[in-house]
């Protein structure tokens, strides 16, 4: 009875370690995708757009969590595109007073210069700097909790 119960602990360890390294490694590999796609993006080219709708979203149930929520349209010859995406990276900020500062500079109406890929014009962003300091707090985070479950599950496994 000892030794399955031993085993119910060392599965679950591992289990639990794993989940929090996948997490992990989601977070870093996000993060690095969202700085290659600013990086990338100094090679795109601009055109003016308009807003379409500028508010404050609130994301889930913590109203401390606030990001612009910008949509706008651009032209490119006959075609009209709409975007969405306002900085590479994470789109929360930790005050809503942040969030409420970018809205206020983005009225509906309003001019914004939009920079979108040549090769896929309908891939576009207001700003093209990185916003991925939250992604990789997090993911540094998630690395060390999953070295600590590590530390632990690895014990029972190979005794």
């Amino acid at each position: 009875m000892a030794d399955y119960l031993l085993a119910d602990e060392a599965i679950t360890a591992v289990l639990g370690a794993g989940t929090v390294t996948v997490l992990a490694a989601l977070g870093l590999w996000t993060a690095m995708a969202e700085g290659r796609r600013s990086a990338d993006s100094h090679l795109w080219r601009s055109v003016q757009g308009w807003v379409l709708t500028s508010r404050v979203a609130f994301d889930g149930t913590d109203a401390e969590m606030a990001r612009a929520a910008i949509t706008y349209e651009y032209q490119l010859g006959d075609d009209v595109y709409e975007g969405f995406v306002v900085n590479f990276g994470s789109e929360s900020y930790l005050l809503p007073r942040q969030a409420a500062a970018l809205v206020r500079r983005h009225p509906v109406g309003s001019a914004v210069r939009v920079w979108y890929d040549p090769a896929n014009p309908s891939d576009s962003v207001l700003y093209r700097r990185r916003r991925t300091m939250k992604l990789w707090l997090v993911s540094g985070l998630l690395i060390l909790w999953a070295a600590s479950l590590w530390k632990d599950a690895l014990p029972l496994v190979m005794p």
